[in-house]
């Protein structure tokens, strides 16, 4: 008898210790992959090679991509700064040019406005030396509704050399 109670304690004893084992295994069954999730969502578990790519690859892509913009970034303005000063330098040549034509249009104004004065003066003296000369002709010449030689035409009868 006393060996049956204790074969009796003995399987209580194993069947409380199934039956604990059993609640504690369906207890964390719920609660193994919530905590592996949790953990999971929070960084404790992670991939090397994601990892790696986060922190090495990345920043160092990032940082050469920034250079490659700046040198372009650079290179434009470099290149802007050029533009400008070849177009404020044809500038600059445009209206020198421009000055440079008005100058030798004004010139030739000039020029031409001497020229005219000059011939105009030597028709002037032309004609005033020609007059004297028909004073002292006879009247005989008989008018022929025509200019007479000398007489009637601008310049004194000397041709021009303009016309």
């Amino acid at each position: 008898m006393k060996q049956q109670r204790e074969v009796l304690k003995k399987e209580r004893e194993t069947a409380d210790k199934i039956a604990a084992r059993a609640f504690a295994q369906s207890y964390l069954a719920d609660l193994v992959p919530s905590v592996f999730g949790t953990l999971s969502d929070n960084g404790f578990f992670y991939d090397p090679v994601e990892r790696d790519v986060e922190n090495g690859f990345m920043p160092w892509i990032m940082e050469q991509v920034e250079k490659q913009i700046d040198k372009s970034i650079l290179g434009r303005t470099m290149l802007d700064a050029i533009i400008r000063d070849v177009v404020k330098a044809r500038a600059a040549a445009y209206f020198k040019l421009e000055e440079s034509q008005r100058d030798a249009e004004r010139i030739a104004q000039a020029a031409q406005a001497l020229l005219d004065q000059e011939l105009n003066s030597d028709a002037v003296e032309g004609v005033d030396q020609a007059e004297p000369a028909a004073e002292s002709q006879p009247e005989a010449v008989a008018d022929t509704g025509g200019p007479v030689e000398g007489e009637g035409e601008e310049g004194g009868g000397e041709p021009d050399d303009d016309e």
